[in-house]
């Protein structure tokens, strides 16, 4: 099916035609006191890069999966990580996987050391000092918190018990358990015939440098954290940055083509027959051609929706942080089948760097997306995107709007997505003071006694899979490079949104949920007025615009045929709550989200 070229010429309008008025800017306020309230422009601080940054500092396994999703993927596309800088969050997991690796180097020399004087007293003990200490995993413990049933914030509460007394508890254990070992290994296999002098050679080489290493290791992420993830004058002394995510090409895999702008908040879509003003449907007159297609209406949406943010001089109260583009969308699987999509385009730089040698663009040139408007089959599709990062990039909301212009008839489809605030174990930072106190120093002693007793078993584990990682990284990219060669169908989709796989799935604040709502409603009421508008400027009829128009933002769902979960309230005065925010935890909003509601009317 082809679509109708744009009409770039003037704007046809008969002067019968009822005129929607188009959105301008409002006149002059009289002269008195200023209003209480100037809407401004969105906060400078990137909140969930920050969040991001602490949790490769914290977590051994999110900072291995960063690394491996920003620098060892060469072939698959890179899903979007609405509102943050990936760089900075790379270089910090960097960071942290270097102090890692240290840690992993010295202990497990120390280990293998043991296991050649001691082999049967060092097996023993660290598989009793491992199973003791599994609760610790690979994480950096958080100790003296009390975590709230919601995504609320999490309060700090004070220790129980001396500092002294929770070092002196694990290492105490620890010690009583190396001296049964021994004990015990003097009946397996060999050991030093002194059983004090291989207690004391087993002690150091088995409690005392896990424990100063893994300490050593925490001491440096603590800091790490202390020094340029906390909020205000810390971080803008690390840099500031700021989101580096201006892509307008997103490959895809699976079902959901928005991948990385978290739940689906809300989704309406309709098609209307395109008739002059006056003309009946169905009287068997043919009505004459559209005097326009669908990137003349693309155009003057976008221009309208540019003039509802807040920095626009024709907007006195608009959307602050509000961004308007242009995106394409297609599926992994036909990014080497389309013909919509030149080859040089996806992967710029010639055969070097083409399909297997490194990643599809993320950016487009404006022209060919341009050219992609209003397509209507395939799997390759255009929209707008208008998206607002509020509450310090911690929040994100983003609408898609897809039109199309074809045989006489509008379709145009809203899909409203909502990212929600980032995990709370991620958000410590915003609880650290400048100082560390003497008293959170000895415990954090504490909890590296807790934790070497693992780091101590995985430690060689973590040091030969270091030595064999490059050969590990190689032999996947061969099975990558076999199955281009082999499968026309390659899936090149991105397959996880790294600032989606952490955030949280709730609101951590009742006036998020408004704000998601209210700054939604506002979008769509703008798309819906412009349409209107345009159609009328063409001498259209737009009697049965308005009345679809009312119905969705009076009533707030259409819905066609299928099934829908979730709370739903129609008709005249009808309301509906929900808890779950893209599928729990969180109010949701009508015909969106998971979990028991009421309607009432």
């Amino acid at each position: 099916m082809t679509v109708p070229p744009a009409d770039n010429g003037p704007s046809a309008r008969r002067d019968d035609t009822p005129h929607v008025p188009r959105q301008t800017a409002p006149a002059p306020p009289p002269q008195g006191p200023p209003e209480p309230y100037t809407p401004q422009l969105a906060e400078e601080e990137n909140a969930a890069t920050r969040y991001m940054c602490t949790g490769v500092r914290l977590s051994e396994d999110f900072a291995r999966l960063v690394m491996s999703e920003t620098r060892h993927e060469r072939i698959r596309a890179r899903a979007p990580s609405y509102g943050v800088d990936l760089d900075h969050v790379r270089a910090h997991a960097a960071e942290a996987l270097r102090d890692l690796r240290v840690r992993d180097r010295r202990v497990g020399a120390a280990f293998l050391l043991s296991l050649l004087l001691a082999p049967s007293a060092t097996v023993l003990y660290a598989l009793a000092a491992a199973a003791m200490n599994a609760a610790a995993g690979e994480n950096m413990r958080v100790r003296g918190v009390r975590r709230t049933k919601t995504a609320g914030r999490v309060w700090l509460t004070k220790p129980q018990g001396s500092p002294f007394a929770a070092v002196a508890a694990p290492l105490a254990t620890q010690n009583l358990l190396l001296g049964l070992a021994c004990w015990s290994g003097q009946f397996f296999l060999w050991s030093l015939p002194d059983l004090f002098a291989a207690f004391a050679l087993s002690a150091v080489l088995l409690i005392g440098c896990p424990w100063y290493f893994t300490w050593r290791q925490h001491d440096a992420a603590w800091q790490a954290i202390r020094d340029s993830l906390r909020p205000g004058p810390a971080f803008q002394r690390s840099g500031r940055p700021t989101p580096a995510d201006d892509t307008n090409l997103v490959v895809y895999t699976g079902y959901s083509p928005f991948v990385g702008s978290g739940g689906k908040f809300s989704s309406w879509s309709f098609a209307t027959r395109l008739i002059p003003k006056g003309m009946t449907p169905g009287s068997g007159t043919k009505p004459p051609p559209v005097p326009f297609g669908s990137s003349a209406l693309i155009d003057r949406l976008r221009a309208d929706l540019l003039e509802l943010r807040a920095e626009s001089t024709a907007s006195a109260d608009g959307i602050a942080g509000m961004e308007v583009t242009e995106k394409v969308f297609v599926h992994g699987t036909a990014l080497r089948n389309t013909k919509l999509l030149r080859t040089a385009d996806i992967w710029p730089g010639g055969a070097l760097r083409g399909p297997g040698k490194r990643r599809p663009t993320e950016r487009l040139p404006q022209d060919r997306v341009t050219a992609l408007r209003g397509r209507i089959d395939g799997p390759v599709r255009h929209c707008l995107s208008l998206q607002i990062r509020s509450w310090d990039t911690d929040l994100v909301l983003t609408v898609f709007v897809q039109i199309s212009v074809n045989g006489g008839t509008l379709y145009l489809q809203s899909d409203t997505h909502v990212l929600p605030p980032v995990k709370e174990a991620f958000r410590v930072a915003d609880s650290l003071t400048a100082r560390e106190s003497s008293e959170e120093a000895i415990r954090r002693g504490a909890d590296a006694a807790l934790a070497s007793g693992g780091v101590l078993l995985r430690s060689v584990p973590h040091v030969i899979a270091e030595l064999g990682e490059a050969g590990r990284l190689k032999r996947r990219e061969e099975e990558q490079q076999w199955a281009l060669q082999h499968d026309k169908r390659y899936d090149f989709g991105a397959l996880t949104s790294l600032r989606e796989l952490i955030a949280a799935g709730q609101y951590r604040n009742f006036f998020q949920f408004v704000d998601a709502t209210r700054t939604g409603k506002q979008i769509e009421l703008q798309v819906l007025r412009s349409v209107m508008d345009f159609l009328a400027d063409h001498g259209l009829d737009v009697h049965d615009l308005d009345a679809r128009r009312t119905t969705i933002l009076n009533n707030g769902v259409m819905m066609y045929g299928g099934s829908m979960t979730g709370s739903i309230a129609a008709g005249q005065g009808a309301s509906a709550t929900a808890t779950g925010l893209a599928g729990g935890g969180g109010p949701a909003g009508a015909g969106a989200g998971a979990g028991a509601g009421t309607a009432t009317a």
